[in-house]
């Protein structure tokens, strides 16, 4: 798959794992679009997902997106947090991510904490593609996690995850280690998240 493909990919999947809004939704016939110039695979996830978001009420999409991913530690869209959970490992890995982004030049909305998936993805996109993809690689088993968790709560969003998935390689230690997470979970000591105290514990903030 060509640099370019993997960009429009990363852009597609950026606008489609954020909290659905009216936003979001005027510019479906767009993605739709840009979704029929991709591979097979990856074009039959993306119409499969947006026909379902086309076909639900938007209070109904945004209630399932709260439900799913701001209330199960399993299914996080903040990547540090697989690893390194609520401790204090935590605010340097957010703080690297802030420094990945500056080390190219590219600000990020100040709306979401910088290790949110869908900033990362967007940074693969629009910025630097190769540092944006070693990132999600080193994040790959928190990635597996999170769709395990799409997997087992029969979400759309799964066809989201699996494409994702199909672009960040693969290896054996990133595997046993997604392992390790979904049987017990990211650590839990509930400190040392300053100065991102405003997030919820999970790094999610209101919506």
């Amino acid at each position: 798959m060509n640099h370019d493909h993997r960009q429009r990919l990363y852009a597609v999947l950026s606008l489609l794992l954020q909290y659905p809004d009216a936003v979001t939704t005027s510019l479906m016939l767009r993605v739709r679009d840009l979704a029929c110039s991709l591979d097979e695979h990856s074009q039959s996830r993306l119409t499969a997902f947006i026909a379902w978001l086309d076909a639900t009420p938007l209070l109904d999409a945004q209630s399932h997106y709260v439900e799913l991913f701001d209330r199960k530690r399993r299914a996080c869209l903040y990547l540090s947090y697989y690893l390194n959970g609520d401790t204090r490992r935590r605010g340097m890995a957010i703080v690297e991510f802030k420094h990945l982004y500056r080390s190219q030049g590219w600000v990020p909305s100040e709306d979401e904490l910088p290790d949110f998936l869908p900033t990362l993805l967007q940074f693969c996109a629009v910025a630097d593609l190769q540092a944006g993809e070693r990132v999600l690689s080193s994040h790959r088993s928190g990635l597996v996690v999170l769709d395990t968790a799409m997997r087992d709560a029969r979400s759309p969003y799964r066809e989201l995850t699996s494409v994702l998935l199909a672009l960040v390689p693969a290896g054996h230690e990133a595997e046993a280690e997604a392992q390790a997470l979904i049987a017990a979970g990211p650590p839990s000591e509930m400190v040392g998240l300053e100065p991102y105290a405003a997030a919820e514990s999970t790094g999610v903030g209101a919506r």
